[in-house]
């Protein structure tokens, strides 16, 4: 995939699971960060993390010995916007025609499934799954890193902080039902997320 960067949003305070970094949750033999890193990197040979600041990015670093090979980092300007901030950031350095953004937390997520997603990019500014009832995952979606620089920061700067805001203003988004992902992940995993104590429960059980 070599027209595609590879943004991993970092930067929440993990409030629900009382303020941790998420990243740094074990699963098995790796934190999140590193699950999703080595699956990015079988698919982008650019991978961008987004951090809230420089102290986060140290707590990090301090626990992932391998994390500091990536070269790419960036960090938020403006405080309390939320990742709307980390995607506008992130998509600014990245040098690829188009970037699959993911969270931090979504232990699950899978090559074949993002490969799927990519492969319909080429004719639209954005790929975005969305689940029978209208529901969006724009944290596994791939954008046209140029609007999607633009559009995130007028965005913001209209004080629309929500993942979705800047998708209003993409002119051509292909939305990829989940149902066609069903044929790679049949029980749609690569969609989890941890935000509470009850979903790394459920995380782990899954992993077992």
């Amino acid at each position: 995939m070599n027209n595609f960067s590879f943004l991993i949003l970092a930067g929440g305070y993990g409030v629900r699971l009382g303020n941790i970094d998420k990243g740094l949750i074990q699963l098995g033999f790796q934190t999140l960060l590193e699950r999703i890193i080595n699956t990015g990197n079988q698919l982008s040979a650019e991978i961008i993390i987004s951090f809230r600041d420089e102290n986060q990015k140290q707590v990090y670093a301090n626990n992932i010995s391998h994390f500091l090979n990536i070269n790419k980092i960036v960090f938020d300007k403006r405080e309390g916007i939320g990742p709307l901030e980390g995607i506008f950031q992130g998509a600014k350095i990245a040098s690829s025609k188009y970037i699959f953004i993911t969270a931090v937390d979504m232990p699950f997520i899978n090559k074949n499934v993002i490969e799927l997603i990519c492969k319909y990019a080429q004719n639209y500014d954005a790929v975005i799954p969305i689940w029978e009832n209208g529901r969006l995952e724009p944290l596994h979606s791939v954008y046209r890193t140029n609007i999607l620089i633009k559009e995130s920061d007028r965005s913001i700067k209209r004080g629309e902080r929500y993942v979705i805001a800047p998708i209003r203003n993409f002119e051509n988004i292909f939305y990829l039902n989940t149902n066609i992902i069903r044929s790679i992940d049949p029980e749609l995993k690569s969609f989890t997320n941890i935000n509470t104590h009850k979903d790394l429960m459920k995380a782990k059980n899954i992993f077992k």
